[in-house]
């Protein structure tokens, strides 16, 4: 399922992170996407390299996340948002 986003997580434990949206603009969320991809990246540095840290957005910022999903920040850790967050907790 996860493969379907880009996430591939080979033989590493998988840490979601899937905070809600506290944001102060829902038509203007770019800043709030890199902030959530700068706290992935700080993330996956911590945990080191047996695990990998996947967000799961809110739907609110999802788009403004997948624009920068491209970027080396972003690539392979953006969650589907057709992907319902209970099932991606149940994996």
């Amino acid at each position: 399922m996860l493969r379907e986003s880009g996430i591939e997580l080979d033989d590493r434990r998988l840490v979601v992170y899937a905070p809600t949206w506290k944001g102060t603009s829902f038509s203007d969320p770019r800043d709030d996407a890199r902030d959530l991809l700068a706290t992935v990246a700080r993330l996956q540095t911590l945990l080191g390299e047996q695990y990998l840290v996947a967000l799961k957005a809110h739907q609110a910022v999802h788009t403004a996340v997948a624009g920068h999903a491209g970027s080396a920040t972003g690539r392979g850790v953006l969650i589907s948002n057709e992907m319902p967050t209970n099932v991606v907790l149940g994996l």
